[in-house]
């Protein structure tokens, strides 16, 4: 098994970004529907343009350290019995790792 650890998918929602559109790395690749691939970067510049905005500065990423895992995105304990009996129980929500709330990060294992 191989693990990939604390990839960013989009830039952090800080600043005046809270609550707004995510802000993709440039260069990042999507499907649209029909299975047409472009790059966020083209696509957000076309919204941009119709949109009548300047084009937004990107920060390139590049190569990614994928040897430190994310942060925990808080989740609020289950307020259902049900939920709270399926859930990981107190453990889950009581570990020492450090959360966050930049949730703009993955793991995966493949």
């Amino acid at each position: 098994m191989r693990h990939f650890r604390g990839l960013r998918y989009a830039h952090p929602p800080v600043g005046e970004h809270r609550w707004r559109k995510l802000r993709p790395i440039a260069g990042a690749v999507m499907m649209e529907e029909g299975g047409k691939s472009t790059t966020k970067t083209e696509e957000t510049k076309k919204e941009e343009k119709e949109e009548g905005k300047e084009e937004e500065e990107r920060e390139e990423v590049g190569m990614q350290d994928a040897t430190t895992p994310a942060l925990l995105c808080y989740q609020a304990e289950p307020y259902s019995l049900w939920a709270r009996e399926a859930a990981p129980g107190q453990a889950y929500w009581n570990q020492e790792r450090k959360q966050g709330e930049d949730c703009l990060v993955i793991n995966i294992m493949v």
